[in-house]
């Protein structure tokens, strides 16, 4: 009897465990956080203006956006490189990632980025010849396979509809629909709560975006680097950065942090800033000193310039003069062979046949 309850208490007791496990690593599953790192290729701010592009917008007025993202290339394939952290063949933040076990995937609707630089930073790629058919691709592995950190670059422009509202309508609609369409599948798979989207435009004049689980509240920056990206992903992530990984942590953004690490990162934020300052005051002062050898050239230039014309006027002067005389000599000319001319009239024809003079 004793032995048959000591067979059901264990029996109750490993059920209870695998069921605690279960539970545990389903709480692990649902516990993961997603981040997708979104490059549209030229978007800039001001397209950010107006209902043209809805689903954007609508992450922007619902997270923190930056004006002005400083991109290290005007290349739109070297700034999604940059974001990921290159530095000649290596990808710091995937390598980082992957490190730390968190899989990664590119995403290439355009076509453009090496597979064999990401395939030998251990990154999987998805690559189309469209965006559409690049996110097509996407969402059905995304259901199977569990990336956590997910690069997608979108290029492809867009054109009104026959009859369509022009003043509705961006050139970077598509991308507009394909973020549309990740968003409403993290919606139906429950993982939107779980997921940070960060936005941002591959050329000049573009923003950056954040929205997701670990932004604090909605709010408007102006300007922060590219280089800030890959520090900030890691911190989402809990991990932290490398001291050799270039770029701040942009805090002011994400959800509240103790005292010390707030006051830390200020402290780094101001040293970095009077570093930036110092780089601007340096550039400032040999924009300057440019400029005042620049106006020192134009001077001497407008000088030379002067004596040039001075000179050129005096030649003209000289050619005129020369010209007068020609024509002088040449009227005296013709008026001595028109006095010859008559003398030799008068002498032989007039006077002689007259006069019988000169025979």
């Amino acid at each position: 009897m004793f032995k048959r309850h000591f067979l059901l208490i264990l029996i109750f007791l490993m059920t209870c465990a695998s069921s605690y496990g279960a539970a545990q690593a389903a709480a692990e599953k649902d516990s993961k956080n997603y981040i997708f790192l979104i490059f549209v290729e030229e978007l800039k701010y001001s397209d950010l203006n107006g209902a043209a592009l809805p689903n954007i917008k609508k992450i922007k007025d619902s997270g923190a956006s930056y004006r002005h993202l400083t991109n290290t290339s005007s290349e739109p394939v070297d700034n999604v490189l940059a974001g990921l952290g290159k530095d000649k063949d290596v990808l710091y933040l995937p390598k980082i990632l992957i490190d730390n076990g968190i899989r990664c995937l590119v995403v290439d609707g355009s076509g453009k980025l090496s597979q064999t630089l990401l395939n030998n930073n251990r990154i999987d790629v998805i690559t189309e010849s469209s965006d559409h058919l690049a996110m097509d691709k996407f969402l059905t592995q995304f259901a199977d396979k569990s990336y956590q950190f997910v690069t997608i670059y979108l290029d492809d422009t867009s054109q009104p509809a026959p009859g369509q509202n022009s003043a509705r309508f961006n050139q970077w609609s598509s991308a507009d629909n394909q973020i549309g369409r990740l968003v409403n599948n993290l919606i139906s798979t429950g993982r939107l709560t779980d997921s940070t989207l960060i936005l941002a435009g591959g050329g000049e004049q573009s923003p950056l975006i954040i929205y997701g689980n670990k932004i604090s509240v909605p709010a408007k920056y102006f300007h922060c680097q590219q280089n800030d990206i890959a520090p900030t992903i890691c911190q989402i992530f809990g991990i932290t950065p490398p001291n050799d990984l270039p770029g701040s942590i942009l805090y002011e953004c994400l959800q509240p942090i103790s005292n010390d690490q707030l006051v830390n990162h200020l402290k780094t934020r101001i040293i970095d800033l009077q570093k930036e300052c110092l780089v601007y005051t340096q550039e400032i002062a040999k924009t300057q000193k440019e400029q005042h050898i620049i106006n020192l050239q134009k001077a001497e230039v407008e000088e030379e310039r002067k004596k040039i014309a001075r000179i050129i006027s005096e030649k003209n002067q000289a050619v005129n003069h020369l010209i007068m005389q020609i024509k002088l000599l040449k009227f005296f000319g013709a008026v001595i062979i028109l006095l010859m001319l008559a003398g030799y009239i008068v002498e032989y024809k007039i006077l002689r046949k007259k006069f019988l003079m000169f025979p």
